[in-house]
């Protein structure tokens, strides 16, 4: 999959899994709202809501995998990056205690440059290629 599709996918995936919990402010389920609607009225694009009843799922998710690979232009859309960007911004902020909350299941990822996961508390990885650096630390709100 190529890194741009990665990255769509990566964020309706976390964007879901912080939208079904506690964790997430307004402004995450906004974002991640905001995502999946500029997908649906550009695109047509369905499978997202899948994620929305249970994110983790695998076939949900290649289900979503899929209808992206259906609509190459979604790569280079700005208004669907845009959107892309102000989802992974919300999630980014929230406050580390909130981040250690959500775990990562990643599969068939592919990151162009460097991937740093901070205040992960588990991380399952599958067929993940990284092609600089990798760095994941799991700290929490006190340091540990």
């Amino acid at each position: 999959m190529e890194p741009v599709f990665s990255a769509i996918l990566g964020a309706l995936i976390a964007g879901a899994t912080a939208a079904s919990s506690d964790v997430a402010s307004a402004a995450v389920k906004d974002a991640y709202e905001g995502l999946k609607q500029v997908l649906r009225d550009g695109y047509r694009f369905v499978s997202s809501s899948l994620l929305d009843t249970n994110p983790k799922d695998q076939a949900y998710q290649a289900a979503v995998e899929s209808e992206l690979k259906q609509h190459h232009e979604i790569a280079n859309d700005p208004v669907v990056l845009d959107a892309v960007k102000n989802l992974q911004e919300k999630l980014v902020a929230l406050p580390p205690p909130a981040i250690k909350m959500l775990s990562l299941d990643l599969e068939r990822v592919t990151v162009g440059r460097d991937a740093i996961l901070s205040h992960v508390s588990s991380l399952n990885a599958k067929d993940l290629s990284v092609a600089r650096d990798l760095r994941v630390s799991g700290e929490d709100a006190s340091g540990k």
